[in-house]
């Protein structure tokens, strides 16, 4: 039975990199259990821009195909390489992370779970935190 359910995962893991160049950061999160956890060993030159990956309690898009082991850094630190994916689902809100650029920043509607243990939406695109501007951000009681 544990095969069938490996072989099935893997099945659905394969259709979600497939589909994933199309999707949003919400549907991504919310298949989460199928995105595959990222390696410094892989090589993703052969991974089509837009396949996630997880690492840490964050769920990353590849946005340039290239071989991990050349680049040291985790996708955290690589945005050129990796861009970080937000959700609108405030039950799959993930931690805080600081947007380095446009690319990364919250959109209206996401999503994060803030130091507070609080989940809070965003109320326009912004890349402050609700402690540099409290009014980008509304409290959600889930």
């Amino acid at each position: 039975i544990l095969d069938e359910i490996r072989k099935m995962a893997a099945i659905a893991a394969k259709d979600l990199r497939k589909r994933s160049p199309e999707m949003d950061g919400t549907a991504i999160i919310a298949e989460e259990i199928f995105v595959p956890e990222w390696s410094g060993e892989k090589d993703y030159s052969k991974v089509s821009a837009g396949a996630p990956v997880k690492f840490g309690e964050q769920v990353y898009v590849l946005l340039q195909p290239h071989n991990a082991k050349n680049y040291p850094n985790l996708p955290s630190e690589l945005p050129a390489l990796w861009r970080i994916s937000h959700t609108k689902d405030p039950k799959k809100a993930k931690p805080w992370v600081k947007p380095v650029s446009t690319s990364d920043m919250y959109l209206k509607g996401e999503c994060m779970l803030w130091n507070d243990g609080k989940v809070y939406s965003a109320e326009r695109d912004t890349a402050f935190s609700p402690e540099e501007f409290a009014p980008d951000w509304k409290e959600i009681t889930l």
